[in-house]
């Protein structure tokens, strides 16, 4: 007889924090955080590849594009994160441009594992970028910050390559997501 309808953002907090005080930054293709305090949700960002996403897989894609572009135009340094990307697209920035004209935010994101990658090695360009999301992140988790012992979760696919990246007062509150968005919704279920 009680039905309500959300979206992933709510299940996935409370799949997360279990009840508990916090933040949890959701980080796969899209990004979005959201905190908890004595149980009221607060959210940030989820507006999409076109007006946000930071930090996500898209965003991270779509940057590491219009990094080689910009050293194909001479005003960037090449590294090799960068060469290999513009040999995969025939070393012709026109298919680049006609990729992006049609991309999805899905097909940016699969540029995104390359990337870890490559700041694992060093890679100039792909350390700028993880840099460039984990300083979003730790605006935006300060933004949201419940106070004093609460806790961090970083979700999705990339969300817990940005660990090693934060701030490290941030990274010391970091604990593992207590449950899925699915456990999340069966949370919100039972308090129905």
């Amino acid at each position: 007889p009680r039905v309500q309808i959300s979206d992933d953002s709510a299940t996935t907090l409370a799949g997360a924090l279990a009840g508990r005080d916090g933040v949890v930054a959701a980080i796969g293709t899209g990004s979005l955080l959201g905190a908890s305090k004595g149980g009221e949700p607060r959210f940030l960002g989820g507006w999409g590849l076109h007006l946000g996403d930071q930090a996500s897989g898209a965003w991270l894609g779509r940057a590491l594009l219009q990094q080689v572009m910009l050293v194909h135009d001479g005003l960037a340094e090449a590294t090799p994160l960068s060469a290999s990307t513009w040999a995969q697209y025939g070393s012709d920035p026109n298919r680049i441009v006609e990729f992006a004209a049609s991309a999805t935010p899905k097909d940016f994101a699969k540029l995104a594992p390359e990337i870890v990658k490559s700041a694992a090695k060093g890679d100039a360009i792909a350390r700028a970028l993880l840099s460039d999301g984990a300083s979003y992140l730790d605006r935006a988790l300060r933004a949201l910050d419940p106070g004093p012992g609460s806790v961090i979760c970083l979700t999705g696919g990339l969300g817990p390559t940005y660990a090693d990246w934060i701030a490290s007062d941030l990274a010391q509150r970091l604990v593992p997501p207590a449950g899925t968005a699915l456990d999340g919704a069966l949370r919100l279920a039972r308090q129905l």
